[in-house]
């Protein structure tokens, strides 16, 4: 990235360009260095649109059955507005992998934070409700006042972690900024505005109670009797996400430019199949081939009772 001047007739002059520059196709001015980035048209990327077509076409799938088989308590058993947060997320954080995707700005920059963050946030206190409810042994259908206290632990949880997030941006703000990985070869890279106090660790230990939370409420919860139990597949989703947060953040640290944001939306992806996985497909399954767990107790005809999918008659005075 040398340029030159002529200032005599016989005389070349020759300088270097600074380290986020290069020259022009003449040699006579340096412009800036276009960073390297992940392409919307990579093959990355096209394997990205099909793995976010296809979680899309799985929470699409989760929802219609849902909505067909409403009234059932595989449901509503442990709270409807949980699953559907949990779908809801799931939407978003697929989206958001296009985030990591062509080159950055301070706009973009800040998103790269704040919608992951949120989202699984969002998937832990979902996790975290859940198996509170099955741990306490009440139905939220069942229970109207456990039910508002559910969606409200859930909600202030969320708002709590929105007004932190909008403090550390707003206090210390990210900026997109060219880095020098070699001469020649630019990456851009999102950092904190310097100067500003940090305040981010807020956030951090925000995560932190959130996440080891619900860690430690699946592992009290996953043995509880159940006809369908649900803890064990929460406890297995949950640590499954926490071992994709060890497994990633380390590496997410020593990685720049297009490998990073690759190895972030790799991640985001990975826990939305998890979720769908882990906990959904039990759910769909029992909706579909096992009909018999799937009603109310009330709904059942005293002298008829179904073992392992055999009907089995009973005499009604039998307790």
């Amino acid at each position: 990235a040398v340029v030159s001047t002529q200032s005599t007739g016989t005389t070349t002059l020759c300088y270097p360009c600074n380290a986020t520059y290069t020259h022009n196709l003449d040699h006579t001015g340096c412009v800036p260095v276009t960073p390297q980035s992940l392409s919307f048209t990579s093959k990355f990327a096209i394997i990205l649109y099909l793995l976010v077509a296809a979680g899309l076409v799985a929470v699409g799938v989760v929802v219609a059955v849902f909505v067909v088989k409403f009234q059932t308590p595989v449901v509503q058993g442990h709270g409807v507005f949980v699953y559907v947060t949990l779908l809801s997320t799931c939407v978003i954080l697929f989206l958001s992998t296009f985030l990591f995707l062509g080159e950055s700005s301070d706009l973009n920059c800040n998103l790269r934070l704040a919608v992951p963050v949120l989202g699984v946030s969002s998937l832990f206190l979902c996790v975290s409700c859940l198996t509170k409810t099955i741990i306490l042994k009440i139905k939220a259908l069942q229970t109207t006042k456990f039910y508002v206290v559910q969606l409200l632990v859930l909600v202030v949880g969320l708002l709590v972690q929105v007004l932190i997030i909008g403090i550390v941006l707003l206090v210390r703000p990210l900026r997109y900024t060219k880095k020098e990985i070699e001469r020649g070869k630019v990456y851009g890279e999102c950092r904190h505005q310097e100067g500003s106090p940090q305040i981010d660790i807020i956030l951090y230990i925000s995560c932190f109670f959130i996440f080891s939370g619900s860690l430690i409420l699946s592992f009290l919860g996953r043995n509880t009797n159940e006809n369908y139990n649900e803890g064990k597949f929460l406890a297995f989703q949950t640590i499954a996400m926490h071992i994709v947060i060890i497994a990633f953040v380390p590496t997410i640290m020593l990685l720049d430019g297009p490998v990073l944001s690759g190895a972030w939306a790799v991640a985001i992806v990975i826990m939305c199949f998890i979720v769908l996985i882990v906990l959904f497909t039990p759910k769909l399954y029992i909706i579909t081939y096992r009909p018999y767990k799937n009603q109310f107790i009330e709904d059942l005809i005293p002298e008829v009772r179904r073992t392992n999918g055999v009907i089995r008659e009973e005499n009604s005075n039998t307790s």
